[in-house]
């Protein structure tokens, strides 16, 4: 009968040679993912998405990383892969990533904006008369939230601080003056409208003299207060849908929580609104873009929720 030992220590010797094999693959990939993130960050800047996502994709692949994943699900959502930008997107969140609130929120919104679009396909693709032809823009890093530009296994991202709030709710907007709505992220040539039509979408409109921007704040109580125009008249209120995405419409003037504004007093003259139905978690805000159509985002330290309101006349 042979005896096992020889066997034994081969087996031994095969594992230690794997092991060691092992232990320097996990140092190649790392290095491999270094490289790669490097590329894939420079041809980022350049606005080279299909260069950067084949680099972002090796990286990923040799190191799993979060900040990666959130870069790669960015780059994909500018080639228009939604869906796969989504899982990308999912796993950072997944994953509890090293980065701050701020790039999990923008994971959330190429999540949404994914599940948007894929609803819009299935709706057309039942419509008798083909395809919608409208294409609303992504919603892509702001830019009021620069990307980061540190490699992720050295410098992850610091947390963004919260917006300082010196009162709750002290602004008492007048009554009977007309009030023009601008931020900080867009200045004082784009203004809070809604367009004319059939759904009278609120937009950011190039400031004028249009009654869509002419706004005036009723107080219905508890501090909170109306929002109407100009030009819909007491009839609509600004007001937010009940599903995911919560964007801002005109609705029918009557008792719904989403008419309900809290005007909250931050720093430098500056104003934060939200509403009853979605509460101090989520404020109104402006993407980046070329289309600047408010929406109501996660609340935080974002020039997009720094609301100024300027008075503009007395209601007659």
């Amino acid at each position: 009968m042979r005896s096992s030992k020889p066997l034994m220590q081969k087996f031994i010797q095969i594992f230690l040679v794997f092991f060691t094999l092992s232990g320097l693959y996990g140092q190649d990939n790392t290095e491999i993912a270094n490289e790669n993130y490097n590329k894939g960050m420079a041809s980022f800047s350049e606005e080279n998405w299909g260069a950067a996502r084949e680099y972002f994709l090796k990286s990923f692949e040799a190191v799993k990383h979060t900040q990666t994943a959130y870069l790669l699900s960015c780059t994909l959502m500018k080639l228009d892969q939604d869906q796969e930008s989504r899982e990308y997107a999912q796993y950072v969140l997944d994953n509890q990533p090293a980065l701050d609130v701020t790039f999990q929120n923008i994971a959330k919104q190429i999540i949404d904006w994914a599940d948007y679009r894929d609803g819009l396909r299935m709706s057309a693709s039942m419509r008798r008369d083909g395809p919608s032809t409208f294409t609303p823009k992504p919603v892509y890093p702001p830019k009021q939230t620069p990307l980061p530009d540190a490699n992720p296994w050295t410098a992850p991202a610091k947390p963004q601080p919260p917006a300082i709030e010196t009162t709750a709710s002290s602004f008492q907007p007048d009554p009977n003056m007309w009030y023009r709505l601008t931020n900080s992220f867009l200045g004082d040539g784009r203004s809070l409208d809604t367009y004319s039509g059939t759904d009278n979408r609120p937009f950011m409109g190039q400031t004028g003299n249009y009654s869509g921007q002419y706004w005036r704040f009723t107080a219905v109580g508890n501090g909170y207060y109306r929002m109407t125009n100009s030009f819909l008249k007491e009839d609509r209120s600004f007001d937010t849908y009940s599903n995911g995405e919560n964007q801002p419409f005109m609705g029918k003037s009557g008792g719904y929580s989403g008419q309900f504004w809290k005007i909250t007093r931050l720093d430098n003259g500056y104003f934060r609104f939200t509403n009853s139905f979605l509460g101090d978690g989520r404020s109104l805000d402006t993407y980046s873009g070329e289309v600047n159509d408010p929406f109501m985002g996660q609340t935080g330290n974002y020039s997009g929720q720094f609301w100024k309101l300027t008075p503009i006349s007395r209601i007659k």
